[in-house]
């Protein structure tokens, strides 16, 4: 932690100056010349209001101060010095150079030797802390929870610090008044000063620091430094049940951290291969895992953790004659157990794709026949969403879409293909039996259904983990197709507002993370070629083949052509009444607003 500041810092300079754009939008600029950092940001013009009086102008004041701060620094650093931070005190800006570490790179940080001369604003490091725990850790909640993470580094903990430099950067992508830049080039070179330190916190700061490559838009960097991350845990046998005992320091709650850390980097491996269509991964099928299954976020949270219960107790929970109630964690395990499997059985080429289907409806079914009661609904007894319950919850609903669509009258549009963060058509073809389809629409439209009551729970979109976006976008093309099978004004009317809902919360999260603009253009250029009156026509006339394209693997690239998987909003809660008491045999109710009970 920075020591406070005393009587004799320097106060930080205030902005008197934003540009056009930053004032047009009542945002917090930083008056950077020719370009404030906001605009740098998101790719927009930066430009300033002409000055009313005489003098220089700001781009030649900040000219002269340049040239004054380089003159101070040639004063005060001789040649064998290399400067981590120079501070101009004729100016009262602040300069902040952020130099690689002299230890050999991982590869990942050769760039890393970065200078800038900017306006700094006075943020408080420790509520970036506080940002984080408030908006990100309940989707990803595999760091110590907020009390003890902040005990440990008020002690003092020198392997902490890599790992508060990273949960400072995620917490500035939700502080609109730090600029999110300067805390990632310090999360840069803190990982790469670390790099010989194999240490389990810095696990945890190369899988967080990866997601939130990943959610940039940066995927090669962020898979780059998950295999590291990965590579490091395996190196220290973070998948063994010993683990947790050697490094848990005799505190329960620390063991419990690095149980999760485990499955979340399994959850986040998982992720990146499925968005990437690659059908094995390295934790998929590792041999001699033993790692205990994490608890309740209740219990967690509290400090109060009991035994943990081990995958071979989950399953064969059908067969306790008392229901054992699981962590929302161990159901979201589960689940991409199940999305696991059907990567498996595609891989080794072993069953048809209907066996296929049909194994893997029967433990989607499962999965959701043997929820205990209070998992049924992503709701807390205190009537917050249950994030990670919510992550699972999509996850089935998303892999019952993708079994189900390539054979239901739901079909592709020509701009699916051209999509690169949403689900592309199959490839291949196989005959299907005619009077299976309309019991696979029937399936696919439910699963919809159940989609958009759960985007309408009590809860700020805000706070979802970024992985629920992607799946929310590959949601978001499957109602366009919806849209298209009944194009009357009443029933097209509940698939466009299903569809707005999609669109919503994909773009609530769009100014946080970079990735959700690319899925928002993808789910609006699918909704523009497919929506328009013309095209709703042609639909309207055309009739589904007797067939569906099914995956091809191949072998040398281990490519999965078909992606069944997640593509990589105001808070009103619109029809979420609409829930269809039983299955009908004519699916078509399930888009008729008449069909369904009057609230």
């Amino acid at each position: 932690m920075s020591a406070p500041p005393t009587s004799s810092a320097k106060p930080v300079e205030r902005v008197n100056l934003a540009c056009l754009q930053c004032r047009a939008r009542h945002v917090k600029c930083d008056s950077s010349q020719p370009i404030c950092n906001r605009c740098r940001r998101d790719g927009k013009a930066c430009d300033y209001a002409k000055s009313r009086r005489g003098g220089l102008d700001k781009a030649a004041l900040a000219q002269r101060r340049l040239a004054l701060l380089h003159q101070q620094q040639e004063q005060s650093v001789t040649p064998n010095q290399t400067p981590k931070s120079c501070t101009s005190s004729s100016s009262g800006g602040k300069s902040d150079q952020l130099e690689r570490s002299d230890a050999p790179s991982l590869g990942l940080y050769d760039s890393i030797s970065i200078g800038s001369t900017e306006i700094t604003f006075a943020v408080d490091s420790d509520r970036l802390v506080q940002l984080y725990f408030e908006y990100f850790h309940a989707g990803h909640p595999f760091l110590l929870p907020q009390q003890f993470f902040t005990q440990r580094l008020q002690s003092g903990a020198q392997d902490m610090k890599i790992l508060e430099a990273v949960v400072q950067y995620v917490g500035s992508r939700y502080a609109p008044w730090a600029t999110s830049e300067v805390y990632r080039r310090k999360a840069e070179s803190a990982l790469a000063a670390s790099e010989h330190e194999a240490t389990p916190f810095r696990v945890q700061a190369l899988l967080l620091f990866s997601i939130t490559n990943h959610y940039c838009s940066e995927w090669g960097m962020g898979s780059t430094i998950l295999e590291t991350a990965i590579s490091l845990a395996l190196a220290l046998g973070m998948n063994t049940h010993e683990f947790s005992g050697q490094y848990g320091e005799g505190s329960p709650v620390l063991e419990e951290s690095w149980r999760r850390t485990f499955w979340s980097l399994y959850v986040t491996e998982q992720h990146y291969a499925v968005v990437k269509r690659i059908i094995s991964f390295t934790l998929r099928d590792l041999p001699g895992v033993s790692v205990g299954l994490p608890c309740e976020e209740i219990e967690y949270e509290s400090g109060v953790i009991p035994q943990p219960k081990t995958l071979a107790d989950y399953d064969i929970r059908e067969l306790d004659e008392v229901e054992v109630v699981f962590s929302s964690f161990t159901y979201l395990i589960d689940g991409l157990r199940i999305v696991s499997e059907l990567m498996r059985n595609f891989g080794d080429f072993k069953a048809s794709w209907e066996e296929t289907t049909v194994y893997t409806d029967a433990r989607l079914s499962a999965w959701s026949s043997l929820l205990p009661a209070c998992k049924k609904e992503s709701i807390l007894p205190d009537g917050s969403v249950d994030e990670v319950m919510f992550f699972a919850h999509l996850t089935i609903l998303i892999l019952t879409v993708q079994i189900h669509r390539p054979a239901s009258s739901l079909a592709w549009s020509t701009e699916e293909w051209q999509t690169a963060f949403i689900p592309r058509p199959p490839m291949g073809m196989v005959q299907i039996k005619p009077e299976r389809r309309n019991v696979n629409t029937a399936k696919v439209l439910r699963a919809l259904e159940k989609q958009t009551q759960l985007l309408t729970l009590p809860s700020p979109l805000i706070l979802h983990a970024p992985f629920t976006m992607c799946i929310v976008a590959g949601f978001a093309a499957a109602h366009v197709a919806s849209c298209t099978l009944f194009p009357d004004d009443r029933r097209l009317a509940v698939g466009r507002d299903r569809l707005r809902l999609c669109i919503g919360a994909i773009r609530a999260c769009a100014d946080i993370w970079p990735l959700n603009r690319h899925m928002l253009r993808d789910a609006q250029n699918i909704a523009k070629g497919t929506l328009s009156p013309p095209t709703i026509m042609s639909h309207q006339t055309a009739r589904a083949p007797l067939e569906f394209e099914v995956p091809e693997v191949t072998k040398q690239t281990n490519e999965l052509d078909f992606d069944f998987s997640v593509g990589p909003m105001s808070e009103v809660d619109i029809f979420s009444a609409l829930e269809v008491p039983g299955m009908p045999q004519d699916w078509s109710a399930l888009l008729d607003p008449s069909s369904l009970p009057t609230v």
